[in-house]
């Protein structure tokens, strides 16, 4: 008894430092594995250490990983590279892999600030999540023929990649896989690809009615009138877009769409859109004017969130504004309201600190509460209301929190 203690403690103690379960020397460079099957003699490149993290930088320089490799007097083929096998390996400059890898784990590569340039082999179809998140010195990918899918964040912060080319194989591209890569200027696609295509460098569905999502490294786009529809975070991130002009083929805003477009300066909206959508243009800290359309009823909540140099903003037949709408648009000054207006939502012009001219043109005051406007600027701003309304205004919730209504 006292002998099968032991040698559970012993197994425990193993399990508990070590994740691989062997290591060969390749090309002077140690590498680490496991066993997939034993049955079919597999196995997948791994890390040191019971977690990622336990060794840092176990791996360094060129890496060339095999095709196959002995063990014991057993001949394993090298099919995968396990979740995080190289994640933060922050030295690692090249890796090389064989064509009998059809499968990376998670996160594998995530990290490897390093890596400048790697080439993916043939029967590779998925790039997982965050494989190569953060690999902020590669250059360029390869992307083999038989991949179908490139997952959420596979990409994410690869700030020097410059291009994709997607194959023909490609069904499934997550657009949030290339977020902060911020020297991407293109995402082509192969002319036999039946679910994407690309113009311009910027990437759209099939037959070019939606546009799904425009590199961030892009200064300027002219969107085709084909086009019906911009998708959510379509433009997320486009730093250095300074104006865009959106056709009045266009009749629909996707949540996101132009969110930390921090270049954007100047807006308008053709008659088609007929509201602005959830955090449409968040975070667009250079946006000074905005104007709506007659056909623009609706704005959604946190659709202007911090745009801190918005100025100035008309919206000539708006019915409702959302929950923090211009929320710390603090460059505002003043606002007229239609009156078609009937609801104004919580702080939806809070934050809104220079706001100091209101004009009201409906006989009956909006539905709206008392957060709607900031505390800072009701006792200095002016209220104007039509002819024999101040006492209505006076008495609305919202409203009577302005001391100075004439």
């Amino acid at each position: 008894m006292r002998k099968l203690l032991l040698l559970l403690a012993a197994a425990t103690a193993f399990t508990a430092t070590s994740a691989h379960q062997f290591k060969v020397l390749n090309k002077g460079k140690i590498i680490y594995y496991n066993i997939v099957s034993e049955g079919n003699l597999t196995a997948e490149v791994t890390f040191s250490g019971n977690s990622y993290d336990v060794v840092a930088n176990e791996y360094a320089e060129s890496i060339v990983i095999p095709e196959k490799v002995t063990q014991m007097g057993k001949t394993y083929s090298v099919i995968g590279i396990s979740k995080d096998a190289f994640r933060n390996c922050s030295r690692v400059r090249s890796v090389t892999i064989p064509e009998s890898v059809k499968t990376i784990g998670e996160g594998a590569f995530k990290g490897c600030s390093g890596l400048q340039t790697i080439k993916l082999p043939n029967g590779i179809n998925e790039i997982n999540e965050s494989v190569f998140e953060d690999c902020t010195t590669m250059l360029s990918v390869n992307l083999p023929d038989s991949l179908e899918k490139i997952a959420d964040k596979a990409f994410k912060g690869c700030s020097s990649l410059t291009a994709l080319s997607l194959p023909a194989t490609m069904n499934d591209f997550d657009i949030h896989s290339v977020d902060g890569c911020k020297d991407l200027t293109s995402i082509a696609v192969d002319t036999l690809c039946n679910m994407y295509s690309s113009e311009g460098g910027v990437l759209y569905n099939k037959n070019m009615t939606r546009l799904l999502r425009c590199p961030e490294g892009k200064a300027s786009v002219s969107i085709p009138e084909s086009v019906k529809e911009i998708a959510t975070y379509a433009f997320f991130g486009c730093y250095k877009m300074t104006g865009i002009n959106i056709p009045a083929s266009i009749g629909y805003l996707g949540d996101f769409a132009f969110v930390n477009c921090t270049a954007l300066t100047e807006i308008s909206f053709p008659e088609s859109i007929k509201l602005i959508p959830e955090g449409a243009f968040k975070d667009c800290t250079a946006l000074k004017k905005v104007s709506l359309s007659n056909a623009t009823s609706v704005v959604r909540n946190n659709a202007f969130y911090g745009c801190t140099a918005l100025a100035e903003v008309s919206f000539p037949a708006i019915v409702e504004i959302g929950e923090k709408a211009f929320y710390n648009c603090s460059a505002i000054k003043s606002i007229t309201f239609p009156a078609t207006l009937k609801t104004l939502n919580s702080e939806c012009f809070g934050g809104c600190i220079s706001l100091i001219s209101i004009k009201a043109m409906g006989a009956a005051p909006a539905k709206c509460d008392g957060s709607v406007f900031d505390p800072r600027s009701t006792y200095k701003c002016a209220l104007s209301v039509p002819e024999g309304k101040v006492q209505a205004y006076r008495a609305a919730a919202g409203w009577k929190g302005i001391y100075n209504i004439k």
